[in-house]
């Protein structure tokens, strides 16, 4: 029989994403007693267990527009060469963010776990969320399944961190999912890591007219799964990562997650061919990794306080209680018509978030973070990116410190309490 462990906590941070990484070292800096509990064996999310190395977007034309936990990481791995920033002209690429920081996946995976344990948070590893635990209509702990044991978690508040909003969902907030009249999700993605490529040779094929066109007709002959592709280098001289694939699926449900697993790596093989004969650069290349989870772009979307709107994002409206700001565009994948929708955000401008998105409606004792806050199908679209989603964590995991401290709950907290702490741990406002 399995043991069972009860655990008390301030803070319970469900999920080691970018989201949960931020409120994880933002609440144990503000003097919290932090658990983050994971389900894999390391931190980043889709930055390590997905491979997504580009990471959008802490400018907006000249503008710094993300600061605290984000730049202090970024910058972290820069300095050791380990990331790049790279700037795109919108005029060159319209629809792109103005910078993204290219990771090594690898050395990012280890500096956020070293930030976590240096910031005092205790590490739960393996932990599988199962359950939560509820008293009325409030959120007061979770039920975590490790291998070793069942932990019943007490927690003066508790932070969804899963992308998926499992945690709020079991504890009955209302929430939406994929497009509203149909349903539909955004396409779920694999990349894979390639070694012994000409890099050089790679991206200047790339530039030239003849890559699109390649792709495209390839794509119309069925071999391959999509007409474009990204590419991540963060300097290394003979490896890339590669992002070309999509399936459908509903990554909430268990037994679609795992056919939408195997049909994204039967694409990313192909894929993988398809780039050997008709990529100059690739011609020596092998397959180094793949995902070790599927890139999950929309699944739920919790009802909160306030739904942050396409309105809200393209206009670039402020918030008196704004705890981040945006700039990546509107960008949803449309399975139906294999393409990318994007609607840009003016150069220098940036959107705020406010808290209110992440507070759900009708449950207490819950923040959200990542992915899964308020927002309607497009503007989450804009705020998904994995920076944004540091960046509402660091606010999530600040506020929630808060709340253990002053013995609030979260729909009570004065906010501009929290942008105060916000300010000075770096993080910019406005």
């Amino acid at each position: 029989m399995k043991m069972r462990r009860e655990k008390k906590v301030d803070v319970l941070v469900v999920g080691g994403g970018p989201a949960g990484i931020g409120a994880a070292i933002s609440a144990a800096r503000n003097g919290a007693h932090v658990l983050l509990a994971e389900r894999y064996f390391f931190l980043g999310g889709m930055g390590t267990l997905s491979l997504v190395a580009g990471l959008y977007t802490q400018w907006s034309g000249e503008r710094r527009i993300l600061g605290g936990i984000v730049r202090e990481l970024m910058d972290s791995l820069i300095r050791r060469g380990e990331a790049r920033e790279i700037c795109v002209p919108m005029s060159a690429s319209p629809g792109v963010s103005s910078s993204r920081t290219e990771i090594n996946p690898e050395a990012y995976k280890y500096l956020v776990e070293q930030r976590a344990v240096e910031a005092g948070v205790e590490l739960l590893y393996g932990a599988l969320f199962s359950d939560v635990r509820m008293e009325g209509d409030r959120v007061v702990g979770a039920v975590l399944e490790t291998k070793s044991e069942t932990w019943e978690v007490d927690a003066r508040v508790v932070v969804d961190c899963t992308g998926d909003g499992d945690v709020a969902a079991f504890a009955g907030a209302r929430f939406d999912k994929g497009e509203r009249e149909s349903g539909t999700l955004q396409p779920i993605s694999m990349l894979f890591l390639a070694g012994n490529v000409d890099v050089e040779r790679v991206f200047a094929f790339w530039a030239s007219e003849e890559a699109p066109r390649r792709l495209r007709a390839a794509c119309a002959r069925g071999e391959i799964p999509m007409p474009s592709m990204a590419l991540h280098n963060p300097g290394w001289q003979r490896d890339i990562i590669v992002s070309m694939s999509r399936t459908a699926c509903d990554a909430t449900d268990s037994l679609d997650l795992t056919r939408g697993q195997i049909a994204a790596r039967e694409q990313i093989h192909r894929v993988f061919e398809f780039l050997k004969v008709n990529f100059p650069g690739f011609e020596h290349a092998y397959m180094v990794a793949s995902s070790t989870q599927v890139g999950v772009r929309e699944t739920r979307r919790i009802v909160g306080r306030y739904t942050l709107t396409r309105e809200d994002v393209i206009e670039t409206r402020p918030f008196p209680d704004a705890i981040a700001l945006g700039a990546y565009p509107i960008d949803i994948h449309r399975a139906e018509q294999n393409d990318v929708f994007f609607e840009q955000v003016a150069r220098g401008d940036a959107y705020g978030v406010p808290y209110r998105c992440l507070v759900p409606a009708d449950v207490e004792g819950l923040l959200v973070a990542g992915r899964c806050v308020s927002a309607t199908r497009e503007a989450l679209g804009a705020i998904r990116v994995q920076l944004m989603c540091m960046a509402m964590g660091e606010a999530a995991g600040a506020a929630a410190a808060l709340c253990s401290r002053e013995a609030v709950q979260p729909g009570s907290l004065d906010p501009a309490l929290l942008r105060r702490a916000l300010r000075a741990q770096g993080a910019i406002l406005d």
